[in-house]
């Protein structure tokens, strides 16, 4: 009797355990989504047809409540928003997460540029009126860079016979007031539109500021461009004001995220009243937890077919 009381507990407490990070997974009104980086026109194209093709929104957005309004501030999925507002869906399925939880982390990504040649690519960086460009030793240029002194710095493959890399400050002019929030981010995205839409070029994300690490697994580097840290209320002041930071700088790191829900399209397309979808995703989400198709994966992984 004992044993068997025992075990009864262990397997309360192991529900307990499984449901206290269970995703906060909730549909809500398009038109209350906020973003805070630009979306890739090229992905949100590809997305809308994966979308219409597939009839399941495979992965809901990551979002949190913006502070004293009705808005959500998109942390990830700026792409899938895109899609699903151009598509004319009045409600999107996504995930709600506190950003000050420590569940939330929030990252710089450094775009690694390929196809163009080393030089060209300074060039038009030099080139952005208000931005200036200087060599720097590597160890300088990431302190000022933590430090907040500088908006970003560029990693470039030197070919000669010592090989290594070279690295150059970018700043704006100084004497003038670059370093705001809101004058920063208009620098940085001019910067980054002198390559963003360039055919021939592509924008691979790095977590490593390292580009010699990078030139065994890319052809034809360009240069690394290594970009400042953001903190939680620069976000969210960008946000409310409506302005953008470059696309695919920002990385948040969810703990407990949601991945392959696979929301209908026709959920998320449908006339019904909110209140009505929402107990409809609410059985949905219960059937699968009784069906025990809900699993916690709390490793790093590595995903090969995305």
């Amino acid at each position: 009797m004992g044993e068997s009381l025992h075990t009864k507990r262990e397997t309360e407490s192991m529900k307990t355990t499984e449901h206290i990070h269970m995703p906060d997974l909730r549909l809500l009104p398009v038109e209350t989504m906020v973003l805070h980086e630009h979306a890739d026109e090229k992905r949100v194209a590809r997305l809308e047809t994966r979308l219409r093709t597939d009839g399941f929104l495979k992965n809901p957005p990551i979002v949190a409540p913006i502070p004293d309004t009705e808005k959500f501030v998109v942390l990830d999925g700026a792409n899938r928003t895109s899609a699903v507002t151009r598509m004319g869906f009045p409600h999107l399925l996504a995930q709600v997460v506190d950003y000050n939880s420590d569940h939330v982390q929030l990252h710089t990504w450094h775009h690694l540029i390929t196809g163009r040649k080393p030089d060209n690519f300074l060039r038009e960086i030099a080139g952005v009126p208000g931005l200036t460009l200087q060599p720097m030793p590597l160890e300088t240029a990431r302190l000022a860079l933590r430090n907040r002194q500088l908006l970003a710095y560029i990693a470039v493959p030197v070919a000669d016979a010592q090989g290594g890399s070279a690295v150059f400050a970018v700043d704006g002019i100084p004497g003038t007031n670059h370093h705001g929030t809101q004058t920063s981010n208009a620098l940085l995205n001019s910067l980054v539109d002198t390559y963003k839409d360039d055919p021939q070029v592509q924008i691979h994300r790095s977590s490593t500021d390292d580009v010699d690490e990078l030139v065994d697994y890319y052809d034809d580097v360009s240069g690394l461009v290594v970009f400042q840290p953001y903190k939680p209320q620069d976000i969210i002041k960008l946000a409310l004001a409506g302005n953008k930071v470059p696309t695919g700088i920002t990385r948040h790191i969810i703990s407990y995220r949601a991945l392959r829900v696979n929301a209908p399209i026709s959920l998320l397309a449908g006339s019904e009243p909110l209140e009505q979808k929402t107990q409809w995703w609410h059985e949905q989400f219960k059937h699968k937890l009784a069906a025990n198709e809900v699993r916690l994966y709390q490793e790093s992984t590595y995903l090969f077919d995305e």
